[in-house]
């Protein structure tokens, strides 16, 4: 049957894979006999010679083969478990869309945190000329940044194709710079495993699409700048933005320009993770069956720590770039800025929800329970309530209200977060 056959094709692909592992390890007892093994004269010693018999004795033992087979077996079963899992959870199109939207909110928004981040910081050092040329400078290359958006809207679009069609990233290598931090094996083969790899392969393709804009509005920035600071003019200034721009990438597209590649990766919370984290990360790639329940890893600590980056909890730890003590202008103005949109934002929400214009998670329960009653609901506690009110009035939490229509806003991480809370 199709069933017996799959598993068969599993079991041949495990045996293989133990000849390969036994083949490693014949390998690595003889390196260690040839280059650990000898005495000064370069005969290899006794007990050399006995270790490696040992190892090589163990090779054939059926024991020692029945239990790589079996964790090859374990480890397999939760690849393809995970692989179908994870595309599951991606296979919903609002989940696609919810993505697309919250990298072009991104896209936008991260220049102009740099725009006023610059700003602030050129404001507030006024007095030091030197200084404010960069800052000025920085402020410049967030506007350049942004005009850049559209005008590679086109380039973009083709390598989205291209990445939907290969099922392969093009600005970075298979593997890294994708929000699949814990699914990149294909572990099911064939064209069954294409048909359920479809909505990753989507996610990829819509995140090259951003990815690609960022980066080249970014590249293109860093090369107007750095023709500025050569006092560069007229024909050569052209020359050397359009051959600074052409060197941020390799033979076969790779990306190639390191700010420029962190940029485009912040935008699209894929950049790598540090500290406890990363052991995190590594953790549950080490053990197949807890992604299982955690599916994701990379881009929801990213999203998390980008809210908190933009309220006033970044003080604890960027109190240094705010406070211009660290003397990294890039660092200065990207802390600014984004503590900055954040105020405008918490502003703007406290705003619209006493205009009555978003709704919070329950909102005022007046006009639909009881006539003039204030009280607000609370989410754990009138659960029931809260349940009759989105039933009886079409009501949606965490949503901005324009005349009749609601339009939520609580998934557009990690802007749509500021709103909220």
């Amino acid at each position: 049957t199709g069933g017996n056959l799959f598993t068969f094709s599993i079991a041949k692909k495990d045996i293989q894979q133990k000849r390969q592992i036994i083949q490693e390890n014949l390998e690595s007892a003889i390196n260690e006999l040839n280059n650990f093994g000898k005495d000064k004269t370069g005969q290899i010693t006794k007990q050399a010679k006995a270790k490696f018999l040992d190892r090589v004795a163990t090779l054939d033992n059926p024991q020692v083969t029945r239990k790589v087979i079996g964790a090859l077996f374990q480890n397999r079963f939760w690849e393809i478990a995970n692989e179908v899992w994870i595309n599951a959870l991606l296979s919903n199109p609002k989940t696609q869309i919810v993505n697309a939207i919250g990298n072009a909110i991104t896209a936008v928004a991260k220049p102009l945190e740099d725009k006023m981040g610059g700003q602030i910081s050129a404001y507030l050092a006024k007095n030091d000329v030197e200084k404010l040329k960069v800052f000025q400078r920085q402020a410049e290359e967030a506007e350049i940044t942004f005009a850049g958006l559209a005008q590679y809207l086109s380039d973009a679009n083709k390598m989205r194709k291209k990445a939907w069609q290969t099922g392969e990233l093009v600005l970075e290598q298979q593997g890294f710079g994708t929000k699949l931090d814990t699914a990149t094996n294909k572990a099911v083969g064939g064209k069954v495993g294409e048909i359920i790899r479809l909505p990753s392969k989507a996610l990829n393709a819509g995140d090259e699409f951003f990815k690609q804009i960022n980066y080249r509005s970014k590249l293109r920035s860093l090369a107007v700048s750095k023709a500025k600071e050569l006092n560069l003019k007229g024909k050569e200034r052209t020359k050397y933005i359009d051959d600074y721009f052409n060197d941020g990438f390799d033979e076969v597209g790779r990306g190639t320009n390191l700010e420029a590649l962190n940029y485009a990766r912040e935008a699209t919370y894929t950049n790598e993770l540090t500290g406890v984290m990363l052991k995190l990360q590594n953790f549950i790639n080490e053990y197949p069956v807890l992604k299982q329940f955690f599916p994701f890893v990379r881009t929801p600590v990213q999203l998390a720590k980008a809210v908190i980056d933009r309220s006033p909890f970044a003080l604890g730890y960027r109190w240094r770039h705010i406070l211009g003590r660290s003397n990294d202008p890039r660092m200065m103005v990207k802390a600014r800025g984004q503590l900055a949109m954040g105020g405008v934002l918490f502003s703007s929400a406290y705003l619209l929800g006493q205009a009555g214009a978003m709704s919070s998670a329950t909102n005022h329960n007046a006009g639909w329970f009881q006539e003039g009653d204030e009280k607000m609901l609370n989410k754990f506690r009138d659960a029931e309530l809260i349940r009759t009110k989105k039933s009886l009035t079409n009501f949606k939490p965490y949503s901005f209200i324009i005349g009749d229509t609601q339009i939520p806003f609580g998934r557009l991480d990690p802007y749509g977060a500021l709103f909220g809370i």
